[in-house]
């Protein structure tokens, strides 16, 4: 993406669901308004449930400012979430790496331990479920 100036704002709405080809974006010049200024409208068409959310940046001499939205769920009826394959299956490996080294680790008790390989299992109960789930 090219930043024309300090003052040049590019909004990018993302587009996060399972079936889009492409993202959808728009980029606007603000330069004469204030900085902290901008508006972005979008209509967007899906056929899956997903999620989208809001980025903009800004080239600032040498270095880039940047900002993201949380995400906004869409849910369309009797169209789950269906996450790509290679995705479900890296936070799945990321996480059997986690619990490979809480085994190994030492913890000040034990209840911090019980505690953190609790958040690792049900992560991965998670992860797998959407392994087999994922296209």
């Amino acid at each position: 993406m090219k930043h024309l100036s300090t003052k040049f704002f590019a909004f990018m709405l993302l587009v996060l669901f399972t079936n889009c080809s492409e993202q959808t974006e728009k980029t606007s010049d603000f330069s004469d308004r204030p900085s902290n200024y901008g508006t972005i409208v979008a209509t967007i068409t899906e056929r899956n449930s997903g999620w989208l959310a809001a980025r903009c940046f800004e080239e600032v001499e040498d270095n880039v400012r940047f900002a993201h939205s949380a995400p906004v769920f869409v849910e369309i009826p009797a169209k789950p979430f269906r996450p790509k394959r290679y995705a479900a299956e890296y936070f799945l490996a990321k996480t059997e790496e986690l619990i490979a080294i809480a085994e190994k680790e030492e913890f000040k008790t034990p209840e911090a331990r019980k505690e953190t390989m609790d958040v690792y299992n049900r992560a991965h109960a998670v992860y797998s479920d959407l392994v087999k789930r994922s296209r």
